[in-house]
């Protein structure tokens, strides 16, 4: 199987300068008209990392920040596969990152979620409201239910907002280089 290129990738691939006769767009600086050696490209990598101030960061997570991206835009699973070239969907989500935005979204969206067992109404004390129309009361039985409801979703709201707060603490914390 070939590995799809976009047209930015050949553009710029296609484009790189060479050295005469090598066809390397990357050629080791110790053997002409080779290819880097796995020591000379983690020895380049390590290079580039100490320049920019950068702590270690090895380059197989470029592979799983391109899986997470390509699993965030809405392509297929199978599509992403194939351009990861993993053969099952396991081993793909394996290299899928949960980012911590959605993540942030999900726990609010719990958090105030109220959700009644009658479509397009929301749930109040002891009542159904429906938009524009009178409440209607709860038949006999329901309101202790109701109100049972009514705490566990208080405390998940309580909880994901608990969540929340402890993963904006540590991603602040972990933004200023604390772990």
């Amino acid at each position: 199987m070939s590995k799809p290129l976009s047209d930015e990738a050949y553009r710029l691939l296609s484009t790189a300068p060479r050295e005469d006769g090598c066809p390397h767009v990357f050629p080791s600086p110790n053997h002409p008209g080779q290819h880097l050696t796995t020591g000379e490209y983690y020895g380049g990598w390590t290079r580039i990392l100490k320049r920019a101030g950068v702590s270690h960061v090895g380059t197989h997570g470029i592979r799983h920040r391109s899986a997470t991206d390509i699993a965030n835009s809405g392509i297929p699973v199978k599509v992403g596969m194939a351009l990861t070239a993993h053969k099952t969907v396991a081993m793909f989500m394996r290299y899928v990152y949960t980012e911590d935005k959605p993540v942030r979204e999900a726990a609010e969206l719990v958090a105030n979620w109220r959700i009644s067992p009658c479509r397009g109404h929301s749930m109040t004390k002891k009542t159904l409201t429906t938009t524009g129309q009178s409440p209607a009361v709860l038949p006999a039985g329901y309101a202790g239910i109701h109100s049972g409801i009514v705490k566990l979703l208080d405390a998940a709201r309580q909880a994901a907002r608990s969540v929340n707060a402890l993963m904006t603490a540590w991603g602040s914390a972990y933004c200023r280089g604390g772990q």
